[in-house]
């Protein structure tokens, strides 16, 4: 526009400089210079210097409701460390503007018409984000770091007794409706994650994939994949470039999957150059064409706005994004892990770096934003409800019962035959690991269609085995989730060479949920192939 024009014609040298300056010299950087598409490119210049400094348009509003939840992601990790201190919680200490952070960016994509997120969350900060942003209560999370994470199960005329694996509380997944911002409903699904960190990634595409397919997605516009990476898992895993380049595949993409990566020094004990080649942990995702915004965990304004960004541009374009949470961690590994002996220099600088909420404290009291009633406030209310949650925890026996009845119930009765409903998908590569991890998640969806993965030859199944250990074998036994999806079992020796014939069955057949003291009954063909199988073992 003419008026446009002119009020650009008249910004002095020393007027563009100090709005670039503001844009791009604070506690973002933005990486886009790499993506091809000149209108991606225009787009985001244009939201990131209109906006210059992130956050600095906040309203007193928003920057209480940032505030009260910084209050509850560092108030959780001091109260469950004081009532629970030989529990392993892999706290959120040091990476606390994730919380507000999650919480706007929802609030953002369901603005832009967003309905359904699924979400992994590697275990640093997995709990914290469960009772904050998922909704589950303070009060069951309570009675599972009591118990280890093991289930009770009722026994008629006995006392309670407990069962499972102990893996509940720390990596079991949930589902919510949850309220936004704008009066709006969400509905978020927390998948259950194990050890092997981002193993989970192909999992969320898979299972949004089906969602967007059951419920008519074609637009993809509807339902979103956001996933919580390590800084180290996120470089040093293959199955995260495996996944991204599955992104974009006609059968296989979800519309872009919003990727934010806990960037507190891969696992803490390894310095950057030793543990990558890149520059940047977030380097893989360059090569597909994803933005990248690496931003300072201690401004949480800034942290909050660049998800807000992402959650856009993914809504926008339909394809990844990457925010890069520049952070530390305030303990070891887990609480009982004593870092000073690996890394005492900076173990000694965090201890004197005052935390988030404390710098952000400060920062609103001094711009008069808060009063100091005010911040009081939302410390008392806090600190009320979580010992309320503290004594709930101690006398709601049902709670894990509940949540054992709900998983191992919803969606999984009634089940369709085979021949009703059916959904068989081929991706062509040799991306074993991600492909069977996306088929397993849109298995999870619905136990009405039938999934199918083929192995055909004995070293695809192996390349695919984290998946099988990790999720297909045991995902019942950790995490009471279920699954219908179909392996069709490789070749075994049947003359292809060492590779291709390295099927070793065994495997599968241990992993099976029979009595090992019981030798099965044989069908007579299957004593005629195992004869067979014996006397060429015995030839060879």
């Amino acid at each position: 526009m003419p008026g446009e024009e002119r009020a650009r014609a008249v910004l002095t040298l020393r007027d563009v400089l100090g709005k670039l300056q503001r844009a791009y010299c604070g506690s973002v950087g933005y990486e886009y210079m790499h993506i091809h598409d000149g209108g991606k490119r225009g787009w985001l210049r244009d939201r990131i210097e209109a906006a210059g400094e992130p956050g600095e348009a906040y309203g007193r509003d928003r920057r209480l409701a940032i505030l009260e939840k910084l209050v509850w992601a560092t108030r959780f990790e001091s109260f469950a460390t004081a009532e629970y201190p030989t529990a392993k919680r892999y706290g959120l200490e040091g990476l606390e503007s994730l919380i507000p952070a999650m919480e706007d960016m929802f609030n953002r994509a369901a603005s832009l018409g967003v309905e359904s997120i699924v979400v992994g969350v590697a275990h640093r900060g997995r709990l914290n984000f469960m009772v904050n942003v998922a909704g589950v209560p303070l009060s069951q999370v309570f009675r599972e770091l009591r118990t280890g994470g093991f289930m009770p199960v009722p026994v008629e005329g006995e006392e309670e007794m407990y069962a499972g694996t102990g893996e509940f509380y720390v990596l079991a997944g949930t589902s919510c409706d949850r309220p936004t911002r704008g009066g709006r409903s969400l509905h978020l699904s927390v998948l259950a994650n194990p050890r092997h960190l981002e193993s989970v990634l192909p999992v969320v595409a898979g299972k949004t994939r089906a969602k967007q397919f059951f419920s008519g997605d074609v637009g993809r516009t509807r339902t979103m994949a956001v996933v919580v990476h390590g800084d180290g898992g996120f470089s040093g895993q293959g199955v995260v470039y495996e996944t991204l380049n599955l992104s974009a595949l006609p059968d296989y993409t979800a519309g872009g999957t919003v990727h934010i990566v806990v960037n507190n020094q891969i696992a803490y004990t390894t310095e950057p150059s030793a543990g990558r080649s890149s520059r940047y942990c977030t380097d893989v995702a360059k090569a597909l064409g994803a933005p990248v915004f690496h931003v300072n965990g201690d401004d949480p304004e800034a942290v909050v706005r660049v998800c807000e960004l992402a959650a856009e541009w993914r809504q926008a374009f339909h394809s990844d994004v990457v925010v890069d949470l520049i952070c530390y961690r305030g303990g070891g590994h887990n609480e009982l892990d004593d870092p000073t002996f690996t890394q005492p220099v900076l173990c000694e600088v965090i201890k004197n770096h005052p935390s988030s909420l404390e710098i952000y404290e400060k920062k609103l009291l001094g711009t008069g934003h808060v009063t100091r009633e005010e911040v009081q406030m939302i410390h008392g209310k806090v600190d009320r409800i979580l010992n309320e949650e503290l004594a709930k925890s101690k006398s709601d026996e049902h709670l894990m019962a509940n949540k054992r009845d709900y998983w191992l119930s919803a969606q999984w009765a009634g089940i369709k035959s085979p021949d009703q409903v059916s959904r068989v998908r081929d991706t062509g590569s040799l991306s074993e690991y991600a492909a069977l991890g996306s088929e397993m998640g849109y298995s999870m969806e619905n136990p009405n269609s039938l999934v199918l993965w083929e192995a055909q030859f004995g070293d695809f199944a192996n390349l695919a085995q984290v998946m099988i250990d990790q999720f297909l074998s045991c995902a019942e036994a950790k995490w009471l989730r279920q699954s219908g999806l179909v392996l069709l079992l490789p070749h075994g020796y049947d003359g292809l060479g060492p590779e291709h014939s390295s099927a070793y069955l065994e495997r599968f057949l241990q992993m099976s949920d029979d009595n090992p003291f019981v030798i099965p009954e044989m069908e007579p063909t299957v004593q005629h192939s195992a004869s067979r199988f014996r006397s060429a073992i015995g030839r060879l």
